[in-house]
């Protein structure tokens, strides 16, 4: 079974951000939309005005009124300077896709079992 067999649930693929600092948030979605949309309430509409200049919140209250959200995102992490690393379509791994023996076998030919050097 592969993560592409039609026999899986959905999803089977998940879109997720991280945010890096000493919380070490992550926000996980089915997708890089609905990711987006979380990121947009989570994050940049959880700013208070009084954290922002001017500028900044005018920018971020456009964007979120326009429905902009990448924009409002992106407004955020520029008014922050906190940056995210953005995963917009990563698989989901089942037992069926990695069970014990494809793990025995692959295991061996991975790069850690190599030779230092390449020989």
């Amino acid at each position: 079974m592969t993560i592409h067999d039609p026999v899986l649930p959905e999803p089977r693929r998940v879109a997720y951000a991280l945010v890096p600092g000493e919380e070490e948030i992550a926000h996980v979605a089915v997708d890089s939309e609905v990711l987006t949309r979380v990121l947009v309430l989570q994050l940049v509409a959880r700013l208070r005005p009084e954290q922002l200049g001017d500028d900044d919140l005018e920018r971020i209250r456009s964007a979120l009124r326009g429905e902009n959200w990448q924009e409002a995102v992106i407004a955020w992490m520029d008014a922050t300077g906190r940056r995210l690393n953005i995963f917009p379509d990563e698989p989901i791994w089942t037992g069926g896709e990695l069970d014990e023996e494809r793990l025995r076998l692959e295991l061996p030919l991975t790069p850690i079992f190599s030779e230092p050097g390449g020989r």
